[in-house]
């Protein structure tokens, strides 16, 4: 006899009211806002019925609307109308965030091809009764242009209308809306946004470039970049950051270079790579390429003459910029050039000439600059919490701290090699900002900087969260800072036909079977809150067979190719390194520096750093290369070392 038990599936409806309420009324506001500029709305308008405590707040913009498809999502909790993920909202939650912090929310919206406005009225309660009994909802689609006062003239708008609840009333008032909705939101918004008819001042910035031009193929091109003071974020996502588009952002800058084709690529001017480059750049020919607002540009972009002519115009556009902001410009092509010679200056400091790497007894090495070091380059701590800053350079230099801009923060001496940093449990902080520690040498008289990120409770995180593994081999992942609330976790591989996991609940230590080659993809959540989620990608690839290895030619790529290296902390202590393929002609080396030899080598000199991070470059790529055969590495490792002492003799 077979025994069961019934169990009731659902959503828990106090889960999504806590979700929705969790951040405030202003960052609400500001989801709305940038939900309008995603859609292409030129301007923003935010009227109150009283200026101290409103009774009723409008938004308006004359963006695309909401399609069909957008109201559809409204109703589904956690989805997006966008296909793409590179818009600036968050995953289909935006536009309700704002039920937290409302007793009622009407919503009126037309796309170009209504002749009437769409309207329908929610309150939270309700919202949540139709997402968990996915009940249907009727939306009116008779409601004439103009009925509301505030309807916009354009052919295509969205207006949201909410009454704030008795706690979020005072949040809206306008003066302060005025004062400290601009922090919210990116410096080339800030003047987009109106309330009660008075413009938003933008942010300060360390310094803001504008151009407007008319150009024969690309039209009209306008661009807003700045430097941001801090880079903020909001609900994980930049506020600072570049992006491309037409009337509004499409997709971040990043995105859009590793679309172009190769030869575009290399002619991209390295400053937009920038970190301290953010802001805007519309093109109005771009425009009949984007299939709605805030999704990718059709891949028909990227070979067209366009592309062309805007690769040619970032070329200007870059040198302008070094002039404006003071950073050297120059092209991908020669930014690989430029890394390939730090290679070869840092291989002949550290092996000397190739007469001498063969005659060791008259290795005659080149003495360095003074250079120091910093670790860890970025931390996320807890108020209360000791965290152990150091610095490595020479054994007579002299490092002074400076935490001024990290809110609470106290260091256990002001001068020294190493320090413990802790910020006070009472400490005002802001957790999307990331703040700075400065360090300077009094040798060299330079700086460098640590950056760090204040959070009530750290990240739960899978570790290592990136490696590359080949077809066969088992990947440990293990669960880092899980909070206390969770009970347990629910694993789950997203890309079934490349691993397989092999078990799929506990907060212990998870084993994923690599199958096939591909990018492996694992999610561990909490089946109680979903909110509480963590991944960690794998690139898993093919093992050569004996037949290729016999007919395969080995050799080291130098030319063309853009070396990335990057450190990671975590996972297997004994793995060294890893390559991760990001495209042909594009790798990022990841090198462990919690690995014991890597600690070793930074507290000997910058010199002996130098050589293990060149080491592990070369020794990868060699060991790729000539996998499962007879070649003597060492033997070989040295020849291509040689070779590089060489190439400017």
């Amino acid at each position: 006899m077979v025994k069961t038990i019934e169990v009731e599936a659902g959503i828990n409806p106090n889960a999504l009211v806590k979700e929705v309420t969790r951040i405030s009324p202003l960052d609400a506001l500001a989801e709305l806002i940038d939900n309008a500029f995603d859609a292409g709305t030129l301007h923003c308008n935010i009227a109150t019925d009283e200026a101290n405590k409103p009774i009723r707040v409008t938004i308006t913009d004359t963006g695309s609307g909401m399609t069909h498809d957008a109201l559809k999502a409204f109703f589904r909790y956690g989805q997006s109308h966008w296909t793409s993920k590179r818009h600036k909202g968050t995953n289909g939650k935006g536009s309700k965030y704002i039920l937290g912090h409302s007793k009622k929310v009407r919503f009126r919206t037309k796309i170009t091809d209504d002749k009437m406005v769409k309207t329908f009225e929610i309150t939270l309660e309700s919202w949540v009764d139709f997402v968990t009994s996915q009940k249907r909802f009727k939306i009116r689609t008779d409601s004439p242009v103009g009925e509301h006062p505030l309807d916009p003239t354009g052919t295509s708008f969205t207006m949201i209308e909410f009454e704030p609840n008795d706690e979020s009333r005072e949040a809206f008032n306008e003066n302060n809306l005025i004062e400290r909705m601009a922090e919210l939101l990116s410096p080339q918004f800030g003047d987009r946004v109106f309330v009660n008819s008075k413009q938003l001042q933008p942010r300060e910035t360390l310094s803001v470039f504008e151009d407007q031009q008319q150009d024969p193929v690309l039209g009209e091109v306008r661009v807003f970049i700045y430097r941001p003071k801090s880079v903020k974020t909001r609900e994980g996502h930049p506020i600072d950051e570049l992006r491309i588009g037409t009337i509004g952002p499409v997709l971040d800058f990043r995105n859009f270079f590793r679309s172009l084709p190769r030869k575009l690529q290399i002619q991209v001017p390295s400053i937009f790579f920038n970190d301290d480059v953010c802001g805007l750049i519309e093109v109005e020919a771009f425009n009949p390429y984007r299939e709605g607002a805030s999704k990718e540009f059709r891949n028909g972009l990227y070979n067209s003459d366009k592309a062309r002519r805007f690769v040619k115009y970032l070329g200007l556009l870059g040198k302008k910029l070094a002039d404006e902001f003071g950073i050297s410009v120059t092209n991908m092509k020669d930014k690989e050039m430029k890394n390939l010679s730090i290679l070869e200056a840092q291989s002949q400091e550290v092996y000397g000439s190739c007469d001498d790497f063969d005659q060791k007894s008259k290795l005659s090495r080149k003495v360095s600059k003074p250079v120091f070091h910093v670790s860890p380059r970025s931390i996320e701590i807890t108020p209360g919490e000791p965290v152990v800053l150091t610095a490595h350079g020479d054994k007579d230099d002299e490092f002074t701290w400076d935490v001024s801009d990290v809110p609470g923060a106290t260091l256990s001496k002001m001068i020294g090699n190493e320090v413990t940093l802790i910020v006070t449990p009472d400490a005002k902080f802001t957790v999307s900002d990331q703040y700075k520690v400065v360090i300077r040498s009094k040798k060299t008289n330079t700086t460098r900087s640590i950056y760090v990120k204040i959070s009530t409770v750290k990240d739960f995180a899978l570790t290592p969260r990136e490696s590359q593994k080949n077809v066969g081999e088992v990947l440990k992942l293990t669960p880092i800072n899980i909070p206390v609330t969770t009970r347990t976790l629910d694993w789950e591989v997203q890309t079934p036909g490349i691993g397989e996991l092999t078990k799929r609940r506990g907060k212990e230590p998870a084993y994923v079977i690599l199958k096939s080659p591909g990018k492996c993809v694992v999610v561990a959540k909490d089946p109680h809150n979903h909110s509480i989620s963590a991944s960690a990608t794998s690139y898993v690839k093919l093992e050569p067979t004996e037949e290729e290895t016999e007919n395969e030619t080995p050799r080291l790529r130098i030319e063309d190719t853009l070396i990335y290296i990057a450190t990671f902390s975590g996972g297997d202590p004994t793995q060294q390194c890893f390559v991760e393929d990001i495209s042909t002609e594009i790798k990022r080396v990841h090198i462990n520096s919690a690995h014991p030899r890597y600690e070793m080598t930074l507290k000997l000199s910058s010199s002996a750093w130098r050589e293990y991070i060149l080491n592990m470059v070369i020794r990868t790529y060699v060991n790729t290369l000539y996998h499962d055969t007879e070649t003597d590495l060492d033997k070989k490792i040295g020849e291509i070392l040689a070779k590089f002492a060489t190439l400017n003799q």
